[in-house]
């Protein structure tokens, strides 16, 4: 299987052409999921990878004459998933809504998986907070989820999610910017209810129903990129305190740079897991730094192409063979071909609709 879990019997029959038939060729991958049995943790063939997160040694070709193999281990890549098209949501662990897994400040609300879940795409996770222990300048306070990217940019982001209130709607919904000048708007169930205004904190109460489950989204406009790089984070507050304790649900936690959330991307522990309810999973190697699969080619000069895991092609023409025998470029990469020699505009054409599957249409 590989791809999208079609077998390469399947694809190759398509039109009569499939990669396996471009002159010269050297090494295709044939896709990169592990349960076609062709990728192997270690440069022997010993161990298949299994799922994402392993590291890659041994990729044998689907067609060709060469396998790619890394015998240095540091420099192996590691295989992973994403959703067809790519991953949106830029925050980790949105399945794993804990205090290992994102921190707080000030005095940090309890967290726990919650069922039942009030999301058909993923987990719930309860929050109960105790506004008497809260702390934070004049107001009782609690923060929780401020893990953003690791390097913000200005511009434009929003945040998605589902919400249900159990007892009580916390007083407001605060965006840690971390000293970044900012402008945001609160929606709830799609409409306006808040903003657009130039500030760190939006009010819920009065917008939220008790023991109804709504979806809330948070447009930012991020004018600058000072401070701790904290994109978003739930800082619940209620003034003076007093109001009691609450516990409030949340699911489909989605982060992403663009003027409005999309569908939810469910983000593992680590950026190797991303899954998409309703969206075909596409299986790439990610490889960074000096991690690659060597190809051994004989001198001379080759054309390599390249598909990663947004549906981007990219075809370098005249490398020569050290250059070319790479076929996990630094990426996210899906799947590849090294043929000997230039290749034609006509198979590169070939190639580019060979690889539309990856795209996110």
């Amino acid at each position: 299987m590989i791809g999208l879990g079609l077998s390469l019997t399947q694809v190759a029959g398509r039109g009569g052409w499939s990669p396996a038939r471009l002159p010269g060729l050297m090494h295709w991958r044939g896709g990169s999921d592990p349960a076609s049995g062709r990728l192997y943790t270690d440069s022997t063939g010993a161990t298949p990878v299994a799922t994402f997160g392993e590291t890659v040694g041994l990729l044998a070709r689907a067609a060709g004459t060469v396998n790619a193999i890394q015998t240095t281990g540091a420099n192996r890549p590691v295989s992973g998933r994403w959703p067809r098209g790519g991953r949106r949501n830029l925050l980790t662990h949105t399945e794993a809504l804990t205090d290992a897994a994102w921190g707080g400040y000030w005095v940090k609300p309890a967290l726990a998986a919650h069922t039942p879940s009030i999301s058909a795409r993923g987990a719930t996770h309860r929050v109960a907070y105790d506004p008497a222990t809260g702390g934070g300048g004049s107001g009782r306070q609690a923060g929780l989820l401020y893990n953003g990217p690791a390097a913000l940019t200005a511009g434009q982001y929003a945040i998605r999610f589902l919400m249900r209130a159990n007892s009580r709607v916390p007083a407001s919904f605060g965006i840690g910017h971390g000293g970044s000048t900012a402008t945001m708007a609160l929606y709830v169930d799609g409409v306006l209810v808040s903003g657009p205004t130039a500030t760190t904190t939006l009010p819920m109460a009065g917008f939220l129903v008790v023991g109804q489950v709504h979806q809330v989204e948070v447009r930012i406009t991020r004018s600058d990129t000072s401070g701790n790089n904290r994109l978003f984070e739930w800082r619940i507050e209620d003034g003076a305190g007093g109001l009691g304790t609450c516990t409030f649900d949340i699911a489909e936690v989605q982060t992403e740079a663009g003027a409005t959330a999309t569908p939810s991307q469910r983000v593992g522990a680590t950026a190797n897991d991303v899954t998409e309810t309703g969206r075909e999973t596409v299986w790439h190697i990610a490889a960074t730094g000096a991690q690659a699969l060597p190809l051994t080619l004989s001198a001379g000069a080759y054309t390599r192409a390249w598909v990663d895991s947004t549906g981007a092609v990219t075809v370098t023409r005249d490398l020569t063979e050290t250059t070319a025998a790479n076929t996990a470029p630094e990426g996210r990469s899906v799947d590849a071909v090294v043929v000997a020699g230039s290749m034609t505009a006509d198979d590169e054409a070939r190639i580019r609709a060979w690889w539309g599957r990856y795209s996110a249409g």
